[in-house]
């Protein structure tokens, strides 16, 4: 655990550049998805609100 100065909520974005590009949709389309966010909760990261 971290100490009580240094854990802090940090907001990250997430966006496509490219429309049309397959694989960046796919990816984001993980990231949100279910088994996306348990592996970012296991990481320590707060689920989507």
């Amino acid at each position: 655990m971290l100490p009580a100065a240094l854990d802090f909520k940090v907001t990250y974005g997430l966006c496509l550049l490219d429309e049309g590009c397959t694989v960046a949709e796919e990816l984001v389309a993980f990231i949100l998805g279910v088994r996306g966010q348990r592996i970012l909760q296991r990481m320590g990261m707060l689920a989507l609100d």
